[in-house]
């Protein structure tokens, strides 16, 4: 079953608002371990996160990968940008989690 959460954005050089930071066991309990490929995807004011196999994740542009950063015990998704604050302007989104899915939509 898919439970959701609320998360504030962060702050980046680019100001209030561009970055959504994951990190922590909600990662592990949802498969997205340290160094695990996923696909970044902007739908209709969403986006979607989803873990990708490495062959699937070369194949992708740039702007669409992430990979898992921080360490086995604390795996970080890190999402910043202009992209974040244009989508999400109230500063506050809901994350859908599910496993190897993350739905991100503006609160």
């Amino acid at each position: 079953m898919a439970k959701v959460f609320t998360h504030k954005l962060g702050k980046t050089r680019a100001g209030e608002g561009t970055r959504i930071w994951l990190e922590g066991k909600r990662l592990l309990d949802h498969g997205f371990t340290h160094r695990a490929t996923c696909q970044r995807k902007w739908s209709e004011g969403k986006l979607i996160v989803v873990l990708v196999d490495a062959a699937a994740f070369e194949q992708l542009p740039r702007n669409e990968r992430t990979t898992v950063a921080g360490s086995a015990e604390r795996p970080i998704i890190d999402i910043v940008g202009e992209a974040v604050r244009n989508a999400f302007p109230s500063g506050t989104v809901e994350a859908t989690w599910s496993q190897g899915r993350i739905v991100i939509k503006g609160a």
